[in-house]
């Protein structure tokens, strides 16, 4: 995989067919730590790993090579997403120069973007400020992402036995009692053919998405 990514300390890692370099943010004179763990490429700052070692700053941020894929990289953003949270208090901690998207007051989190032109800077603020990971009183994390996959959850079900036997599900209607589902999820798009709300709730949305359109969808996906 090959691709340039900026750091959350501003820096610059750069992959190619020929190996990687660095380019560190400007005013910044630090030595740099590359790591090869389970065919992954880590580049950490020298002014970060201390951070990481005491798991106050999360090693995915400088994991260069999941950065590119989950789509990180420079070429498909121009911000790196952050989960942070506060140890003092139930107050959702702020970091300059970042973009607010969601805050959980009752957990203590806040899920933010830095812009990577402007990451330097939010650096030297993460790493000094009085509420920090540097100062013992937070966490960040990368916001990562997460896929789903049926490679277990059809076996757990059946459904392989059932394809062995030639069974499809074409033509088989299948009934589904939830307390919701996620009615625009592309694989119910056009398979719902009829709902009925026997709750209180105004509608049948699913506050658990994952969970109801999961449950449903391994049925659709037997045709």
């Amino acid at each position: 995989m090959s691709g340039s990514v900026t750091l959350l300390a501003g820096d610059k890692v750069t992959v190619s067919g020929r190996g990687h370099r660095v380019e560190s943010a400007p005013g910044r004179q630090v030595r740099y730590s590359t790591q090869f763990r389970d065919g992954h490429l880590y580049v950490i700052p020298s002014d970060a790993f201390p951070l990481v070692s005491e798991g106050l700053l999360d090693d995915r941020l400088f994991d260069v090579t999941q950065l590119l894929a989950w789509r990180y990289g420079d070429a498909d953003t121009d911000e790196i997403p952050l989960i942070s949270q506060t140890l003092e208090d139930k107050s959702a901690p702020t970091l300059s120069g970042t973009r607010l998207t969601r805050k959980l007051d009752d957990l203590g989190v806040a899920a933010v973007r830095v812009p990577k032109s402007t990451a330097a800077r939010t650096w030297r603020d993460l790493v000094s400020g009085a509420r920090t990971p540097a100062a013992g009183k937070g966490k960040i994390w990368l916001d990562g992402r997460r896929s789903f996959t049926l490679d277990r959850s059809t076996a757990q079900i059946g459904a392989t036995e059932a394809w062995k036997q030639g069974f499809t599900g074409q033509g088989v209607t299948v009934a589904v009692l939830d307390s919701g589902y996620d009615a625009g999820h592309p694989d119910l798009k056009g398979v719902v053919t009829q709902e009925r709300n026997f709750s209180d709730e105004p509608d049948m949305r699913a506050r658990w998405i994952h969970r109801r359109s999961h449950l449903a969808t391994d049925y659709t996906q037997l045709s």
